[in-house]
């Protein structure tokens, strides 16, 4: 298992982290605003192109909805879809135990 996770062939000298050190510095130096991000390559004026059309479309489909209210969201969440929840949440009351255990027969007569 030790092999696995072995590090003895990774350096760990001053040297090579002064090199990352100096690595790093050189590269934040390039670009050191986010306008010099976008301004780099294809793939950042991609992604800001992305960004700017996803947030057209929210704020465009946010004044085109109507408003949404959260208990309405809630209720339709929570609100059972079995026959048998549906009719534990009847108002009038749960159903009888017989109704729900045993379907009635075809030609029985009710109690």
């Amino acid at each position: 298992m030790t092999e696995i996770f072995d590090t003895s062939s990774l350096g760990d000298t001053p040297a090579q982290w002064d090199a990352l050190a100096a690595r790093i510095v050189r590269t934040a130096g390039e670009r050191d605003t986010a306008l010099g991000w976008i301004g780099h390559g294809r793939a950042a004026w991609a992604v800001s192109g992305l960004t700017a059309a996803a947030l057209v479309f929210a704020l465009l489909a946010r004044s085109a909805s109507p408003r949404i209210v959260a208990r309405d969201v809630w209720l339709s969440t929570l609100a059972p879809r079995e026959v048998v929840a549906l009719g534990l949440a009847d108002p009038s009351g749960p159903p009888r135990l017989e109704s729900v255990l045993m379907p009635p027969r075809v030609g029985a007569r009710s109690p």
